[in-house]
């Protein structure tokens, strides 16, 4: 005799199916991220500083400029590189680089002249956030974002469309241009910092001064496999170190050490994956 099957029994099996093929296309469609490509660049941002004084505003830094050196791989690859020195002839010298390697499956931060490095895992839907393509032209969508920009029009820098956005705060204002064509890179940024008056004290501009659409160069993305690893607080106090300051942990600013701390359980924790 033919056994009927339970309705509950149905139930389950039809609502596992439905569940399967969530997981299904949601793998597939991770899959089909991981796979995609990007249109590789290199962009060069150059640093600029201004402070209040009595006679106005003056520009600081102008002994040591910095240039910041943002370039991404067909792949997906993300590196960010702070410059001490830079011509157009390739002439350059390093001060730090912060890469996300998506053939790696990690993200590694370089401090050159400390001679020390922290590397930590990527998983799947990281690398697959790296690699999406962008599909809103207000680049409003930025997972990163804590709070909603508020759009201030539109423009255009070295040939490129942006979005003009702005964060405020009571101590600080920023402004920022994002280019849809770039994935949304800043291609200018500006931060205004004040005082509990609401009165002007200094700020800090990144501007680009090139754009290059083709794969950046191999020294980029290459690894140092000579520097030492440290957690991200042994990788401070090497730096701080380094500059000639007496590092104790105890004596910095409370969420300086809460951040410190939240950055090494990460660290430890994704050297298990």
């Amino acid at each position: 005799m033919k056994r009927r099957m339970p309705i509950i029994s149905k139930a389950v099996i039809v609502a596992g199916v439905f569940a399967l093929s969530y997981y299904l296309v949601k793998e597939v469609k991770l899959l089909v991220a991981l796979a995609a490509s990007q249109e590789p660049f290199t962009i060069v941002l150059k640093d600029s500083g201004f402070i209040a004084t009595k006679n106005g505003f003056v520009e600081v830094g102008q002994d040591k400029p910095t240039w910041k050196l943002v370039a991404r791989r067909e792949d997906g690859s993300r590196a960010e590189v702070v410059l001490t020195s830079f011509s157009s002839n390739n002439d350059f010298t390093m001060e730090s680089r912060k890469i996300f390697d998506v053939s790696k499956k990690n993200a590694v931060v370089y401090s050159v002249a400390s001679e020390t490095k922290s590397t930590a895992r990527l998983d799947n839907h990281e690398i697959a956030v790296m690699k999406a393509k962008p599909t809103d032209s207000t680049c409003r969508t930025n997972p990163l974002l804590v709070e909603q920009p508020q759009d201030v029009g539109r423009g255009e820098l070295l040939g490129y469309a942006v979005v003009k956005q702005r964060l405020k705060s009571s101590l600080s204002v920023i402004e920022r241009h994002l280019a849809p064509d770039l994935d949304c890179e800043v291609l200018y940024s500006k931060v205004t910092f004040m005082d509990g008056n609401g009165n002007i004290t200094d700020w800090s501009v990144q501007s680009a001064i090139s754009i290059e659409r083709e794969a950046p160069q191999q020294w980029v993305f290459a690894d140092s496999p000579d520097f030492v690893e440290k957690s991200p607080s042994g990788l401070f106090e090497a730096e701080a170190r380094r500059r000639g300051i007496n590092f104790d942990l105890g004596a910095l600013p409370n969420s300086m050490r809460e951040k410190l701390s939240r950055q090494d359980q990460a660290y430890e924790s994704r050297k298990q994956r």
